[in-house]
């Protein structure tokens, strides 16, 4: 995962956006139907993608929200009754969330990662963000995701001042390495299953073909 205070490879970005230029990006994940291109403002280069429902959740409000969530309701409840009730109100979201068409995105920063760390956005940035999209993209909503109070409170006060909405999404986990001794319930659980595993952690240079064939 990439360190959340740095800024963005501008290199790596535009090697992201070489690959799905060279192959449609169905043909790399399966339920994304997107374009991702590169754009830069001032110091900060990030991959953005524009995209159209149907579409998977990296690319759509409508599949996180309701999707995602029928199927995360199986977590929350053994009720059946419970469960319809929960599926029922999700169900009735929908015409709010295809009204505000927010499925018809342009995403930036979006790696097609289910988390995908923000570079520290300025009041200026944020302006210019908005006033890039709004013209180049007037009828697609600007969306970027996996912003979080811990990490990027100053980027969401500029967007917001901006113009910005901010929506919940996701639970995201954020671990202080540094802290000693100081681990969570999962992550605890995570340590004991890798301990008994019959997997190996490596290093990505040793990743083989035989690994991306299996994988």
């Amino acid at each position: 995962m990439p360190d959340p205070l740095a800024l963005p490879d501008p290199a790596l970005a535009a090697r992201f956006a070489g690959i799905f230029a060279q192959v449609p990006s169905q043909d790399l994940i399966a339920n994304i139907n997107c374009t991702v291109g590169v754009e830069s403002f001032g110091d900060l280069t990030m991959p953005v993608t524009r995209s159209d429902p149907p579409n998977g959740y990296l690319c759509s409000p409508s599949a996180a929200y309701l999707d995602y969530g029928a199927e995360e309701t199986r977590h929350f409840t053994s009720n059946p009754v419970l469960r319809l009730g929960l599926l029922g109100l999700l169900k009735s979201a929908a015409p709010l969330l295809r009204a505000a068409r927010l499925d018809r995105q342009v995403q930036i920063n979006n790696w097609l990662f289910s988390t995908c760390p923000a570079p520290p956005i300025s009041a200026a940035t944020a302006v210019a963000m908005r006033g890039r999209f709004i013209a180049s993209d007037p009828d697609r909503a600007i969306v970027i995701r996996s912003l979080n109070d811990a990490l990027d409170s100053e980027s969401m006060a500029h967007l917001a001042a901006a113009g910005f909405f901010l929506l919940p999404a996701r639970q995201i986990y954020i671990a202080d390495h540094r802290a000693a001794g100081k681990m969570t319930k999962d992550m605890r659980k995570d340590r004991k299953l890798l301990r008994t595993s019959v997997y190996a952690i490596v290093d990505s240079n040793d990743f083989a073909v035989k690994d991306f064939s299996r994988a």
